[in-house]
């Protein structure tokens, strides 16, 4: 049913409901990701989030939840990081414009995941701090899986930043200790050379 209103309003039959379709869309777009059908999935996102800022304003909430919804197709996809970093920033910038939804707090964990693809550690736990307040807000218990995901995911974050923070730490030991080696090497030589010098210069003048 939902295809065959998709196929009408292409073909004009929606054209002062518009706002109505961009929901039939949106509901579609949902059937699909759920049937794990993202290549389907995406142009309808797309076009959900061009009618929806065309009707609502690009600065709309229900535009930062579409581009919410891209994303995550997106990141499912294994499509651009920096595309999909630039929706979920969108969406979270939109969406915070009105109280703490689970949607933004969806929003914010997709950011952190991406931050945390792109190595960029610290940002990434200030997302997953966030989405956790923002569950914690709309009623999520600790114990919801949801929620138990989310603090595994954070987990390895924390984790794996702790490994490469000890391996910088240690690289850096490493370095100073080749840098101090070679500057005691360096003035031993030196001090060798010079007491040569003095050596043979003082057997010259008893010479």
């Amino acid at each position: 049913l939902l295809c065959r209103s998709l196929n009408l309003y292409e073909e004009g039959a929606g054209q002062g409901h518009e706002a109505d379709w961009a929901t039939a869309m949106h509901n579609y777009s949902v059937l699909l990701r759920k049937s794990d059908k993202w290549e389907a999935a995406e142009p309808i996102c797309r076009a959900v989030i061009e009618m929806r800022q065309k009707i609502l304003g690009p600065t709309h909430s229900q535009v930062g939840e579409a581009k919410s919804i891209l994303a995550g197709i997106l990141l499912k996809k294994g499509g651009n990081l920096d595309e999909t970093e630039t929706l979920y920033r969108d969406a979270v910038r939109l969406m915070s414009k009105l109280p703490p939804t689970q949607d933004l707090a969806f929003a914010f964990r997709g950011l952190a995941r991406i931050l945390k693809m792109k190595i960029s550690w610290e940002e990434s736990e200030t997302m997953y701090s966030a989405c956790l307040s923002t569950l914690e807000t709309v009623g999520f218990k600790r114990s919801h899986p949801f929620v138990q995901v989310t603090l595994h995911e954070m987990a390895g974050l924390l984790s794996q930043r702790m490994e490469i923070d000890n391996s910088l730490m240690k690289n850096k030991r490493l370095t100073r200790y080749k840098v101090q080696s070679n500057t005691i090497i360096w003035k031993e030589t030196e001090a060798t050379t010079e007491d040569s010098k003095h050596k043979t210069f003082g057997s010259k003048i008893q010479a």
